[in-house]
Formats: structure tokens, sequence, C-alpha cells
């Protein structure tokens, strides 16, 4: 049996003890202190590297039963079906209908992101938009009629989630509606503090500018940052 052939057998039974396996397990599995056998036999058996990690694990490509977002994790390591942690936000950010934001993907990948999005950003992969009365960004595609649907997605999932918020009663409804009446060029805040001397809370303005869509409060900001 030749050379080759037995390292292919010892890769695959080091893989039948265990998932996934950094380089010191695989030379120690090959017989082999040579980085290059170990990496020759990955490559002719097809592999993963993990994202996470600093992508110091391993794993062969028939294992990994990746999930709806294209992400596998053993053991606490993870893999991606795109191999690596920036092909896999940029795709997770240029295919959400609704684009995304930091928490979001920082959910779906299990690992801190922010690096990452930074520097898709810096150099125009992807684009970023302020959401309005929100301490947080959209990260949206970088081609521009792609991110004006993915903002149009992102207000009209706002509305929806708005308008099942519970109303306050009758009488504060009316109250807000025509302090807006008076002034149509004031926001939430701006009312709220016209409002508080009649004990109407900050909650009740945004609740009743959040149902009617008055305001900015209904609007995310179109202006891509570039």
């Amino acid at each position: 049996m030749g050379t080759r052939s037995k390292t292919r057998q010892a890769l695959t039974r080091c893989f039948a003890r265990r998932r996934v396996a950094d380089l010191p397990t695989l030379k120690e599995a090959l017989g082999t202190t040579s980085r290059t056998t170990v990496f020759r036999a990955l490559s002719e058996a097809g592999y993963y590297a993990s994202y996470s990690h600093a992508g110091r694990f391993y794993t062969l490509e028939h294992i990994p039963d990746f999930d709806s977002h294209g992400i596998w994790e053993h053991a606490d390591v993870l893999f991606s079906k795109l191999r690596t942690l920036r092909c896999t936000i940029l795709h997770m950010v240029g295919s959400a209908p609704a684009g995304h934001t930091h928490a979001e993907l920082q959910v779906r990948v299990h690992l801190r992101v922010h690096d990452t999005l930074h520097d898709l950003f810096t150099v125009g992969q992807i684009g970023r938009v302020d959401l309005e009365h929100e301490r947080s960004h959209l990260y949206v595609s970088a081609a521009s009629e792609t991110a004006e649907a993915q903002v149009a997605e992102r207000h009209r999932i706002g509305l929806e989630e708005a308008s099942a918020v519970a109303l306050p009663e009758a009488t504060v409804i009316i109250e807000v509606l025509l302090a807006f009446i008076r002034h149509p060029d004031e926001d939430a805040t701006a009312v709220a503090s016209r409002l508080r001397h009649r004990g109407l809370s900050r909650e009740h303005v945004d609740r009743v500018f959040a149902h009617y869509g008055l305001g900015k409060k209904n609007r995310v900001s179109r202006r891509l940052q570039r």
C-alpha cells in the first residue's frame, strides 16, 4: 500500500474518532511532523477550517450538518459553508430581505462580528444605514437598489411591530393626535414635552406615534453612509 493511501486511511480513522481536529492532533494521527503532508491529505479529502478559534480546527467536507444559515457548531468550534467569517457576513448582509443589525448577525454566527462589519463597510463591500431612535446601524447590501429594498422592508417590519403595541386609553390618544395636528413638524420627544403637564408620559406618546406612523418614528433614515 502506497504512502498516500496509508495517509488517507489514517486521516479517515482520525475523523471517525473525532469530528473536529487541530493540526497537532492531525500530525500525530498521520505520523508526521510535516504541515505540508497534513494539508495535502486534507486538500485531497476536502476540508473546512473553522472560522472561530483563529481557524485552528479542521473537519472533512462530508461531516458538517450546516443549519439554515450555513453554520455548523461542534464542541464550541464554528464552521461556515462559505468557509470564512468575512464571506459569511457578506452573504448574510447582502441576501437578508431587511438587512441585519450587528446584534442579529452576532446571534446567527455565535461570534463577535464588530471588526468584520467595520472592515467590510470601510472597503465598501457593504452599506450601513442609521436606524432612527435606536443606538444601532442596519447593515445592507453595497448595491444601492438592493439596499433601498432592504431599508423599505425593515421599515415595513417596524410598522407591523409598532402596530402590535398596546395603545393607551382613547382620551390619551386624542390628546396626542390633537397635539400632533397642531404641531405636525414636532417629533415624539417634543410632543411628549408639550403634554407633560397634562400627565402624559413619553411612553404614551411613543405608542400613539408608532401606531399611527406619525413624525419621524416611522421612518428609517435613507441616508446610506459611504
